[in-house]
């Protein structure tokens, strides 16, 4: 999955997947995808790391 900064700036990892109807990533992919493996970590009992920015 490219991340923000990739979508922003373009190139042949932005065109997502096309087998099975998905398509094109949205820029804010990389969001909901840290967003739900944060929840799921946290439900697992893992201790939350800082963010590396």
């Amino acid at each position: 999955m490219p991340s923000t900064k990739v979508i922003e700036e373009g190139g042949y990892e932005t065109r997502g997947l096309y087998a099975g109807g998905v398509g094109f990533f949205s820029a804010k992919a990389e969001e909901v995808v840290v967003e739900a493996v944060t929840k799921l970590a946290r439900e697992a009992g893992r201790p939350e790391r800082q963010s590396a920015e």
